[in-house]
């Protein structure tokens, strides 16, 4: 070895050919991992959107005269949480009642009203919540109080 090729090779500031591959390696190797260890965390918590389904709704005195519509709904909605690892709390609800006559005719606001958001939801919990909203003397125009008043009115639950 000569005097020249051996100070290169004992030069500190030198980087070797291994060092140069396996530094990138284990910089690629680290990032991924953080990539895989975050992912699976996000997954792991499994952010699903709250289900809300109408239990029951009973109309109570309604009375449709003219074009004006007076009515009071109990109401019942069952929440839930799917979540396996989040609760949920709510900051509003709010209830509103349309009578539609045909899937492709404009809806007639009937009724709107924020009403208390159920109680703190932890995961996988189901409650229930009962409500009353009220219309008085809601314009509804002369044939859908004609419709209502003879019975003929159906009650549909849209999703």
């Amino acid at each position: 070895m000569t005097a020249a090729s051996a100070a290169e090779h004992n030069n500190p500031h030198r980087l070797r050919c291994h060092e140069f591959i396996l530094l990138p390696i284990i910089f690629c190797l680290w990032i991924i991992s953080m990539i895989v260890l975050i992912s699976n965390a996000v997954s792991e918590l499994g952010m699903n959107s709250p289900e809300f389904r109408l239990h029951s709704a009973t109309m109570s005195l309604p009375n449709a005269s003219a074009s004006e519509f007076t009515a009071t709904w109990d109401v019942t909605v069952v929440a839930f949480n799917p979540n396996h690892k989040v609760n949920i709390s709510y900051d509003s609800l709010q209830a509103t009642i349309f009578y539609v006559t045909d899937p492709f005719a404009d809806a007639v606001l009937l009724a709107t009203k924020p009403v208390p958001p159920p109680s703190f939801l932890t995961a996988k919990a189901q409650t229930t919540h009962r409500f009353r909203v009220e219309t008085v003397s809601a314009y509804v125009g002369d044939e859908v109080a004609r419709e209502i008043s003879e019975g003929r009115a159906q009650l549909e639950q849209i999703s």
